[in-house]
C-alpha cells in the first residue's frame, strides 16, 4: 500500500468535480484495506455523492462479498431548506452524470437509492455495512437522522463512520450533531483530519497500529491526544 494507488484515483478522477484531500484518500485506502479480517464482514454505503468523486475510492476498494450502496436525490425534491442548500451547495447534482462518471471509471453502478436519506432504514432494513461516508445534508436535523441510521446500521466491533465537514463555518449543524453523538457516547472519534471525522462504536476492536504505520507509509505525521 503505497502513494501511487492515491496518485491514479486523483488521475481517474481529476475531470469530476468533488472534495477530496490527500489525507482523507489515504485514511480511506487504509481503512477500507484493512488486514483485520472482521472488517471484511459487511457492506460499504455513502450517504450523499455529488458527482462520485469520493464514490470512486470507495468503488475502487472493495473486498469480495461487498454490497456497494449509495444514497443521494439528486435532482429529486427534498425540503424547503435542504431544497436551498442543495442548489446553493451543489448546482448541477444530477444522477446522469454521477453514473456516468462510475461506469467511466469503474466500469459499473454502486446500489442506487435515489431518496432521502431518513428512508434507508425502510429500504435497507437490518443490512450492516463496515464502512459508511456521511457526506449529504449540512442541516442539524438531517445529519441527526443520519448519524443515527450509521450508529445503528455499522458493524459493530470494526465497522467505521467517516463524517464529512464536521468543522467548517457554513456546517454548523454537522458540527452540532456530530459533537452530541459523540458527548452521548453513542460514537467515538478515533481520527480527524482537516475535512473528515472518523468514528466508531464504543469498545470497537480497530486495530489502530495498522492505521498509524500505514500513514506513515504515506508520509502523513500524525499526533495522539486525548481530549475527552
Amino acid at each position: 500500500m503505497h502513494s501511487a494507488a492515491i496518485d491514479k484515483y486523483f488521475q481517474d478522477t481529476k475531470r469530476i468535480v468533488g472534495w477530496v484531500s490527500y489525507f482523507d484518500a489515504a485514511m480511506f485506502l487504509i481503512l477500507l484495506n484493512t488486514d483485520q479480517p472482521k472488517n471484511n464482514a459487511g457492506n460499504v454505503l455513502e450517504i450523499g455523492v455529488f458527482e462520485g468523486k469520493s464514490t470512486v475510492l470507495l468503488g475502487q476498494n472493495l473486498t469480495a462479498g461487498d454490497e456497494f450502496h449509495v444514497c443521494d436525490i439528486f435532482d429529486g425534491e427534498s425540503d424547503t431548506k435542504n431544497q436551498l442548500e442543495i442548489e446553493t451547495s451543489y448546482p448541477g447534482l444530477s444522477r446522469e452524470k454521477f453514473e456516468h462518471n462510475m461506469i467511466r471509471i469503474l466500469g459499473t453502478l454502486p446500489v442506487i437509492h435515489q431518496c432521502q436519506s431518513k428512508k434507508l432504514k425502510s429500504i435497507l432494513g437490518n443490512k450492516l455495512f463496515r464502512f459508511i461516508h456521511i457526506d449529504g445534508s449540512h442541516l442539524y436535523h438531517h445529519v441527526v437522522e443520519d448519524l443515527q441510521y450509521a450508529s445503528a446500521s455499522v458493524v459493530q466491533d470494526v465497522g467505521i463512520i467517516a463524517v464529512d465537514d464536521y468543522r467548517a463555518q457554513h456546517t454548523i449543524g454537522v458540527a452540532a450533531a456530530v459533537w452530541e453523538t459523540i458527548i452521548s457516547g453513542d460514537l467515538v472519534p478515533f481520527a480527524i483530519t482537516p475535512a473528515k471525522m472518523y468514528l466508531v462504536k464504543p469498545n470497537s476492536t480497530i486495530d489502530l497500529n495498522h492505521l498509524t504505520k500505514n500513514l506513515t507509509h504515506f508520509q502523513i505525521n500524525w499526533v495522539e491526544e486525548e481530549f475527552l
